[in-house]
């Protein structure tokens, strides 16, 4: 019998980049504790929340800084106050 040699895709998602993270210990622990309990990876816990704080400001705004293209926060009627970056841009 002749071997596939043909390579097959080892995913068929997006492609993950490795990040460094820096967590409050008891963070790191608690988090530790819901993965062994549930057998759900840690790292996808902290995509689920990355998605969802992602969500929750494209919620709150669509618009971009006009100086660096970052996240513009706006106020409670929804209109454009001040970057999230503070780069010093701020609503005329």
């Amino acid at each position: 019998m002749i071997p596939n040699l043909e390579p097959t895709p080892r995913r068929l998602g997006p492609r993950l980049v490795p990040m460094l993270l820096r967590l409050d210990a008891g963070q790191v622990e608690k988090l530790q504790a819901l993965a062994k309990r549930t057998r759900v990876p840690q790292s996808v816990y902290l995509r689920e929340a990355v998605a969802d704080l992602l969500a929750k400001y494209s919620a709150l705004d669509s618009e971009l800084c006009p100086s660096c293209r970052s996240i513009v926060l706006v106020d409670p009627k929804g209109l454009p106050v001040e970057c999230a970056e503070h780069c010093g841009w701020r609503a005329p």
